[in-house]
């Protein structure tokens, strides 16, 4: 259950966080990247990309605020490697179940998030419900959201940075990898290509 401290502490978070966007060209150590905050005090995150989260908040928005139980449920589906990492076994990140690994609690990730779209400031454009997202799963792993000071938002593809755009500010963190095209192309093959393996979806008699 929420403490009323947990409340004022979210209620804070999302008024006085910037947002921290991450986004590539592609192959270019965004995931590293996002890694090396997610543990960070001061940084909420989910643990993967929310590549997709621009088009689920598009086709499911019309829950809010009404049914925003069933909304948290369907974003725990949408965030299911951040939850179930260890299911992950198409980029294979080498995690256990018995691991002690980022372990989020599903009922207290829903339960903020029904709190969080209980205030209408929190669900009026998809920047700040795409923020609340965020801000319940880390404090669905037991981070002191008191500390938060940055949202991070790994939009990855250049391309999904026009769904946030209009509700952007000044204090907002942009930051923009890329790589060599060459470098790009053989990091692309070379990968794909595991994680087809791993799915088993590679034809390695087709080459």
């Amino acid at each position: 259950k929420l403490l009323n401290q947990d409340k004022n502490n979210i209620k804070s978070c999302l008024k006085e966080a910037n947002n921290f966007i991450i986004l590539t060209t592609g192959r270019a150590g965004t995931d590293f990247l996002q890694s090396c905050f997610d543990n960070h005090l001061e940084v909420a995150s989910t643990s993967e990309k929310t590549i997709s989260l621009p088009n689920f908040i598009e086709d499911n928005k019309y829950l809010l605020p009404s049914s925003s139980d069933v909304f948290a449920a369907l974003v725990v589906k949408e965030l299911f490697f951040s939850f179930a990492p260890f299911n992950n076994e198409m980029e294979d990140w080498g995690i256990s179940k018995k691991d002690n690994y980022r372990k989020a609690n599903v009922n207290s990730f829903i339960e903020c998030l029904n709190y969080i779209f209980s205030f209408e400031e929190n669900y009026t454009n998809s920047l700040q419900i795409t923020r609340s997202i965020i801000l319940a799963f880390s404090f669905s792993i037991g981070k002191d959201i008191s500390n938060i000071k940055s949202i991070l938002i790994h939009l990855h593809h250049i391309n999904k940075l026009s769904f946030y755009a209009d509700n952007l500010e000044k204090r907002d963190l942009i930051v923009v990898c890329s790589r060599n095209p060459f470098d790009m192309v053989a990091s692309g093959v070379f990968h794909w290509q595991k994680y087809w393996n791993n799915l088993n979806f590679y034809d390695y008699s087709v080459r």
